[in-house]
């Protein structure tokens, strides 16, 4: 997260740096950075993954993915939508929909950061998932 965070920042600090006419709500990107993965324990608490596994017809597998169970967990505390938004629109379900300009900056630093750390033999290829089917890692 630490890494996805600083990765937000450095993107648009660059773009606020070299084209001063852009809006950027900074309190929104901040908080969707921190809290886009915010959905992940319950995704791979390892409870719910043995449940899944044993029946993925029952209730799917997993039943929400972590983008999913982040925008309820942000809506359930009080966050504001926007920041909601990008808890669920950072991961492949913003395919489905329109993602605000702070959340395109978090989704592109979430997973730039993650196809640079598998690169970098940072993590291992089964980290990244499908967002790097051609990645060929380095050894740590």
């Amino acid at each position: 997260m630490r890494g996805v965070v600083r990765y937000t920042k450095a993107i648009a600090e660059e773009f606020a740096q070299s084209y001063p006419e852009c809006v950027i709500d900074w309190d929104v990107l901040y908080a969707g950075a921190v809290c886009h993965d915010v959905g992940k324990p319950f995704e791979f608490d390892r409870a719910n993954r043995q449940r899944w596994e044993a029946d993925p017809a029952d209730s799917g597998m997993p039943t929400f993915r972590h983008s999913v169970f982040g925008m309820h967990v942000c809506l359930t505390v009080g966050l504001p939508d926007e920041v909601a938004h990008i808890a669920v629109g950072h991961s492949f379900e913003g395919l489905h929909m329109g993602v605000s300009t702070e959340c395109t900056i978090v989704r592109q630093a979430d997973h730039g950061w993650w196809h640079l750390a598998g690169a970098l033999g940072l993590v291992t290829p089964e980290t990244v998932g499908v967002l790097s089917a051609n990645l060929r890692a380095r050894s740590a």
